[in-house]
C-alpha cells in the first residue's frame, strides 16, 4: 500500500468516525441531557458550562469514565466543574448510560485517531 492510499483510507475513516461521533453527541444531548436539564433534582448537578452544550460533555464523561476515576476527580480541587456522577446515575436509565458511554468513548477515540493521523501525515 502506498503512502497516498494509506492517507486516503485514513482520511475517510476519520471522516466517518467524526460523523458517527457528531451524531451520537447530538442524540445523547437530545435524549438524555435534555431530560436531566428539565429535572429539578439534576439541573444543578450537570457541572460547569463554559459554552452552550458543554454540559453534554460533562454528563457523557460522568457516565463514560470508570466510577472510581470520576469520584476521585470530583473530590479534587476542580471538582465543582464536573457533573455529579452519583446523582446522574440515579436519574438515568440503562439506555441513557449506554448512550453516554458510547458518546464519551467515540469522542475520545475519534480525537485520538485524529491526533495520530496528523502525526503520521505530518512526519512526511
Amino acid at each position: 500500500m502506498t503512502r497516498d492510499a494509506f492517507e486516503a483510507i485514513a482520511f475517510w475513516i476519520l471522516m466517518c468516525s467524526g460523523l458517527v461521533t457528531g451524531i451520537l453527541y447530538v442524540v445523547f444531548g437530545q435524549v438524555t441531557v435534555r431530560k436531566l436539564r428539565k429535572n429539578p433534582a439534576t439541573r444543578d448537578c450537570l457541572g460547569l458550562e463554559f459554552m452552550h452544550g458543554g454540559d453534554i460533555g460533562n454528563v457523557a464523561r460522568a457516565l463514560g469514565w470508570p466510577r472510581w476515576m470520576q469520584e476521585r476527580s470530583e473530590r479534587g480541587a476542580l471538582g465543582f466543574m464536573l457533573a455529579k456522577s452519583q446523582v446522574i446515575r440515579e436519574h438515568t436509565t440503562r439506555l441513557d448510560r449506554a448512550l453516554g458511554l458510547a458518546c464519551f468513548w467515540s469522542v475520545m477515540l475519534s480525537g485520538t485517531f485524529t491526533i495520530l493521523l496528523c502525526l503520521v501525515i505530518g512526519s512526511r
